[in-house]
């Protein structure tokens, strides 16, 4: 009778043996498919204490800085094929998250980067009305382009990030077209009429983007003369020692968001066909204070300096960083929001 015991506690062993086994296989043919229930999730199978948990069962798997991982994680690339990448043993590497604020000239609640060989009275610009007066008649006020249209942002906020990522994507959902649907949204339900442009102007390279930019703005301009305000939004890269990437945040509401830095050019030599700077100055200085008076932390330094980047279009033209590559897209869409309303203010206070 003994011997008929153990031969059932054996053969009940190898059938949980085999169950546990197909289920491991099943699972994984399932990732490897990219079953739609899976997409852009990480699939990865840990035993503990004799059980199979998923990722989100297993929180101790956090990879430290620089440390070499034993885990396999499948994920779905962003580009036109439905390939896959492994992480095998692959270094990862610390994301530093912060809040840049004090840098450059302070004025009211405000910081000012001015790297150029030009004074400029802050107070002044501040306080002066544009040059233009938005209408409310639905026509188009703002357009929005992007340069650099395939800088792109993470998925998740994971603290941490592999060497092989890299920032660039020509999905519009992961990238700052994204960030520019966000704000004309808003804009538009601020009763402020907005175009925006998501042509890919860094295709097929970063040579001659700004050249291929300046081209679909013009041609707006062209076409809806009622456009005072042009923004080409971008997306930045920060990087610390040690490979580590920096993550701009500040909070609203208590929801994470990415800082902004808007840069405005200068040409006081006049030899860049540049010849209302100041007016552009002026529409950064004022975005630059009611972002810090609605959303305060919302800002890095504002960098003024000896550069054009296609700020000579009109009188209202702005290059606005949203983020770093360490931030996530949620982080960076939430920031176009913010800075759809900020916008809508300073055009109807003039």
């Amino acid at each position: 009778m003994s011997l008929l015991k153990a031969t059932r506690k054996i053969m009940l062993s190898l059938l949980l043996v085999f169950s546990i086994s197909a289920t491991v296989i099943s699972l994984g043919n399932a990732c490897l498919k990219n079953e739609k229930a899976i997409t852009e999730k990480a699939c990865q199978f840990v035993f503990t204490d004799g059980k199979l948990n998923t990722p989100k069962e297993n929180s101790q798997n956090k990879i430290t800085n620089g440390n070499e991982s034993e885990r396999i994680i499948y994920v779905t690339t962003d580009n036109e094929s439905d390939s896959e990448t492994v992480y095998k043993n692959e270094r990862s590497f610390e994301i530093i998250e912060s809040k840049y604020t004090a840098a450059g000239t302070k004025f009211d609640n405000f910081y000012v980067k001015n790297t150029s060989s030009t004074d400029i009275n802050i107070s002044e610009l501040l306080n002066a009305k544009l040059d233009f007066t938005a209408s409310y008649d639905y026509s188009p006020q703002v357009l929005i382009v992007h340069t650099h249209t395939s800088e792109a942002y993470m998925d998740t906020d994971a603290g941490f990030y592999y060497e092989s990522y890299t920032a660039r994507s020509n999905d519009d959902t992961k990238n700052v077209t994204a960030v520019g649907k966000a704000i004309a949204d808003e804009l538009t339900l601020c009763g402020i009429g907005a175009i925006h442009d998501p042509t890919h102007h860094d295709s097929p390279g970063y040579n001659g983007s700004y050249e291929r930019s300046m081209e679909t703005i013009q041609k707006y301009l062209e076409e809806y003369p009622s456009i005072c305000v042009v923004l080409d939004i971008h997306r930045d890269a920060l990087v610390a020692n040690d490979d580590a990437i920096i993550k701009p945040t500040f909070t609203v509401n208590g929801k994470k968001a990415a800082q902004i830095m808007i840069m405005s050019g200068c040409d006081s030599e006049g030899v860049n066909n540049f010849p209302f700077w100041q007016e552009n100055l002026k529409l950064a200085l004022k975005i630059q204070n009611k972002a810090e008076t609605l959303y305060p932390g919302m800002t890095r330094p504002l960098y003024f300096g000896d550069f054009t980047y296609n700020m000579n279009a009109n009188s209202g033209s702005l290059l606005i960083e949203v983020g770093t590559h360490a931030n996530t897209i949620e982080e960076a869409k939430y920031t176009g929001k913010l800075l759809g309303n900020v916008l809508s203010q300073v055009l109807k206070e003039g």
